[in-house]
């Protein structure tokens, strides 16, 4: 199971990668199957880890309090 700790993302095996620079690979219009092909180290579990990771993040920012 991929979490996002500390802005990085990890897995059971403890890979790290921050979420931005992730969130810039997909940006710079990368695929899921590119980033892990170039990072083998990455999963898709972790890829879809930090987009969930995002979208939660940018919820609390535009949900008022």
């Amino acid at each position: 199971m991929a979490r996002v700790h500390n802005g990085r993302c990890t897995s059971r095996w403890r890979t790290w990668i921050a979420v931005y620079d992730a969130l810039d690979f997909l940006a710079s219009g990368m695929t899921s199957d590119q980033i892990v092909s170039d990072f083998p180290e990455f999963t898709g579990e972790q890829v879809r880890a930090v987009i969930e990771f995002a979208a939660m993040r940018e919820r609390r920012f535009a949900t008022p309090a």
